[in-house]
C-alpha cells in the first residue's frame, strides 16, 4: 500500500460539514416519509405533545398538584379548575399535566429494561434450545394469555399499592 504525501488535508472541516448536511437531509427524508403515513403522524404528534407538556409542566399547570385545599374538595369543572378537583381539593388538570412526567419516566424505564431482558431471554432460548426454549415459551404464553388489566391487578395485589399511596 502506498501513501501519497501530495494529498492535501484541507478537506477536513468541509467534509464534516458535508457529512452533517447529508445526515440532516436523510433525517428530513425519514421524517417526511413518516409524516405521510397518517397513523404514524398521529402517534408522533401525540408523543410530541406529551413531551412538550412534560417539559413545560410548571408553566402549563395553574396549581401545584400536591397542595390540598379541602374547602374545594370534589368541585365540578369550572373556570378555576378545568377538570375539577379530587377528594382532597387538588386540581385534577394540574395533576394530569405533572403526571405526564411520570408517564414518560415509566415508559423510558420500561423500554430500557425490557429490551435487554428480552434479548437475554431470546439468546438463552436460541443458544440452549430444547427444554429451556420450551419453558421460556410456556412462561411467555402464560403472560400473553392473560388480559393486561387482569395481569396489572394481579401485580398490584401481589406487590401492594406502590406509588398510589405517595
Amino acid at each position: 500500500m502506498t501513501v501519497s504525501l501530495d494529498t492535501s488535508l484541507r478537506g477536513g472541516a468541509g467534509e464534516g460539514r458535508q457529512r452533517l448536511q447529508r445526515a440532516l437531509v436523510r433525517a428530513g427524508g425519514f421524517i417526511g416519509k413518516m409524516a405521510r403515513n397518517p397513523l404514524t403522524a398521529i402517534g408522533g404528534g401525540i408523543i410530541f405533545l406529551l413531551l412538550v407538556v412534560a417539559i413545560f409542566a410548571p408553566l402549563i399547570a395553574p396549581y401545584n398538584p400536591l397542595v390540598q385545599d379541602l374547602s374545594n374538595a370534589l368541585t365540578a369543572p369550572n373556570a378555576q379548575h378545568w377538570f375539577g378537583t379530587d377528594e382532597f381539593g387538588r386540581d385534577i388538570f394540574s395533576r394530569l399535566v405533572y403526571g405526564s412526567r411520570i408517564t414518560l419516566y415509566i415508559v423510558l424505564l420500561v423500554s430500557v429494561t425490557v429490551g435487554p431482558l428480552g434479548l437475554l431471554l431470546g439468546v438463552c432460548a436460541g443458544y440452549f434450545g430444547g427444554k429451556v426454549d420450551m419453558v421460556l415459551m410456556r412462561v411467555t404464553d402464560i403472560f400473553i394469555s392473560f388480559p393486561s388489566l387482569v395481569l396489572a391487578l394481579a401485580f398490584v395485589a401481589a406487590l401492594g399499592q406502590g406509588w398510589s399511596t405517595w
